[in-house]
């Protein structure tokens, strides 16, 4: 799956992607997985602030018709769950895939900017 090697290719070694199904953690097998159709709505914001105190990249995979479910569940319980920031890589116009620190109020460090703009020239660049 093209997604997976864009995740292998261009993520950090220590990203956490949050994708609902098991065929997406097939693609996925060498990154930390956390489902977040299983996720507790209110412990969502705390379990990404967590995950980077604790020095994981947090990412969002969601297809396009998960969205609506994405919203329903954390919606009102998250600062993320209205997905409102653009996506750092879309494959097909069907899968997204979200830096939770692109929604962040935190500043990023300029390092971290150059890295995830430099992560889409290469998959743009793969045609991936």
């Amino acid at each position: 799956m093209a997604v997976g090697k864009y995740v292998g290719r261009t993520l950090p070694q220590n990203v956490v992607v949050e994708p609902d199904s098991e065929r997406k953690h097939a693609a996925l097998r060498r990154r930390l997985t956390v489902r977040w159709d299983m996720f507790d709505p209110k412990r969502s914001t705390p379990a990404v602030e967590t995950l980077r105190a604790h020095g994981y990249y947090p990412y969002l995979l969601i297809e396009d018709w998960e969205l609506p479910a994405f919203r329903n569940q954390f919606g009102t319980t998250s600062q993320y769950g209205g997905v409102d920031w653009p996506p750092a890589f879309v494959y097909r116009n069907e899968v997204r895939i979200y830096d939770f620190a692109d929604r962040a109020e935190a500043p990023r460090r300029p390092a971290d900017r150059d890295a995830d703009r430099a992560a889409r020239r290469v998959a743009a660049a793969l045609e991936i």
